[in-house]
């Protein structure tokens, strides 16, 4: 069987998803980005082969989703994003997928124990903190009991940068967060920073289960020098 080719998506998608429209580099993210994730669910000692069920939440232009059709993958693949331009050109270029709307403030558009696996790919890295904590209400009730969530956030690695002022410095430390354009929230405009004791203690009802540092391992191509955390749901009462 030849393997699935899958277009790139417009320029435009990709500056609004990745910021940059460089083909090189996103086509070759589209496979190693997720062959690091298989890689990382291993290192966390947890058997992708058992996983099913699979929700890109956030799926932008489809780089993992197309990633995981040209690869094979026997997972069966769902997306959601907000930007209907996005939804459309998934629908329409990723064969054997099916991507919704998503809007936030609202229920996602799920029944509940639907997913084994949800990754959220440098998505809380443009959400206010009100609304990821809705978001982590709603990954535990789509999520079946003992599913995992594969969440990418800025780490150490961005402390320097994002925490430039001493003002910054004193919220962060007070705060484990801060957040930058707000007022422009799920765009690249808006930025967050969580330290992970903060992370850990919004992702009420799951478990860690392993830290990926950037600062330690480098950037990878799931979403460069971001860090990764692993969470596993907790049984529903």
């Amino acid at each position: 069987m030849q393997p699935v080719r899958i277009p790139l998506p417009p320029d435009e998608l990709m500056v609004a998803v990745v910021g940059h429209s460089n083909h090189d580099d996103f086509d070759r993210s589209r496979l190693s980005g997720p062959s690091q994730m298989l890689k990382d669910l291993e290192a966390a000692v947890i058997d992708s082969t058992r996983l099913v069920d699979v929700l890109d939440f956030g799926c932008g232009c489809g780089r993992f989703l197309a990633g995981w059709v040209m690869l094979g993958s026997h997972f069966n693949l769902h997306g959601c994003d907000y930007n209907p331009a996005l939804v459309q050109w998934c629908n329409e270029a990723v064969p054997g997928v099916r991507v919704q709307r998503n809007q936030m403030g609202e229920a996602l558009p799920y029944a509940a124990n639907s997913f084994d696996l949800i990754y959220v790919v440098s998505v809380f890295t443009h959400l206010t903190l009100a609304e990821q904590r809705r978001l982590v209400s709603e990954f535990h009730r789509t999520l079946r009991p003992e599913g995992y969530i594969y969440l990418t956030f800025h780490g150490e690695h961005y402390y320097p940068t994002m925490c430039s002022t001493i003002g910054r410095r004193r919220r962060f430390k007070r705060d484990g967060f801060l957040i930058a354009g707000e007022q422009r929230e799920g765009t690249n405009d808006c930025w967050t920073l969580h330290s992970v004791d903060n992370l850990v203690g919004l992702f009420d009802g799951f478990v860690p289960v392993k830290h990926f540092e950037s600062i330690r391992r480098g950037p990878t191509d799931v979403a460069a020098w971001q860090d990764s955390l692993i969470f596993r749901n907790k049984q529903k009462t």
